[in-house]
């Protein structure tokens, strides 16, 4: 077996060196790290609200414990995130407008 060796960047730094100005959907599989992932991109997104994703599709299987999982589905769920499809596989979340999401109507 040979190994390589690839680089690592954070969502920030990837969106911002490519100039995203918006994602229309995210596909995160990353062996168990998808909700660090999703943390990280999260907090780029709330200093740069324009690049939240119109959809998040992630990981959620057996690398991925039960509070990882639900402390995601929190986090994204406060950002506007309804979830879409939740299996033993994926989940899958599609951001509603910001001014529909309930805790701006309180």
């Amino acid at each position: 077996m040979r190994s390589i060796t690839v680089r690592s960047v954070t969502f920030g730094t990837l969106v911002s060196e490519h100039s995203v100005g918006s994602i229309g959907h995210l596909k995160v599989d990353t062996e168990g790290h998808d909700p660090n992932i999703i943390r990280s991109m999260v907090q780029y997104c709330e200093q740069h609200p324009g690049t939240f994703p119109k959809m998040i599709t992630f990981e959620a299987n057996q690398l991925t414990s039960d509070d990882e999982k639900s402390g995601t589905l929190g986090l994204l769920s406060k950002h506007g995130y309804v979830v879409l499809h939740d299996d033993q596989y994926d989940v899958q979340m599609v951001r509603c407008q910001p001014y529909f999401h309930k805790s701006n109507l309180l």
